[in-house]
């Protein structure tokens, strides 16, 4: 169901909960044909960007009521996080906003949540951290996003700092996000149900992973 206590250099296994083939290597675990693209792990305490390295200042995403949007994140080494942060630019009275986490299926498209987030305030501006509690797989594919209250404005990723999505048909624009209206009281779906209608050219939401 996980990875072995204490494996040693050179031990390959199966991890369920993963979905992963998985060996120990230089004293860490990583999964078997993960991309060998650079990461660095922060102390606890300490944040990760859902990006995938294409620096440039945030840029700005305004929000609108049941709004939801999801962005695919592969981390590439594993990730404990215990907090997901947003940054609010532009507050509006009584904003809401709940942060998501989902699963990927086999083809790469959102399946099952894993994290719905409480309420965070997007009626003042600034950082706004939320408590979460959970695993992120290296090498996994994971989408990560948001739902908004109302109009409030957040902190996005610019456009080359985060995955394509393919589907749909032929587009001049790079298309960046998924999204889709639901009621803002009605709980995210427990499986997405992936529609290439849903896939927009917007930016990313800017959202930071905390370890620990």
């Amino acid at each position: 169901a996980g990875d072995p206590a204490a494996p040693s250099d050179g031990w390959l296994w199966y991890n369920q909960t993963a979905a992963q083939v998985r060996v120990r290597r230089a004293g860490g675990s990583v999964a078997v044909g993960a991309t060998e693209v650079p990461m660095l792990v922060p102390p606890a305490g300490e944040h990760v960007l859902t990006t995938i390295g294409g620096g440039a200042a945030t840029a700005t995403t305004a929000g609108a009521a049941g709004r939801m949007e999801l962005f695919p994140y592969a981390p590439r080494l594993d990730l404990t996080v215990d907090q997901m942060v947003v940054n609010v630019t532009t507050a509006v009275a009584s904003a809401l906003g709940k942060l998501l986490i989902y699963r990927s299926d086999p083809n790469g498209r959102p399946d099952m949540r894993l994290i719905e987030t409480a309420d965070i305030d997007f009626g003042t501006t600034g950082f706004k951290a939320t408590p979460v509690s959970l695993v992120l797989w290296g090498g996994a594919t994971y989408w990560v996003g948001v739902r908004y209250s109302s109009t409030a404005t957040i902190a996005a990723w610019q456009t080359p700092a985060t995955p394509d999505i393919n589907g749909g048909s032929p587009s001049t624009a790079a298309r960046k996000i998924l999204r889709r209206t639901l009621a803002y009281a009605t709980s995210a779906p427990a499986s997405w149900g992936f529609l290439s209608s849903e896939i927009t050219a917007a930016v990313a939401p800017a959202i930071w992973l905390r370890t620990a």
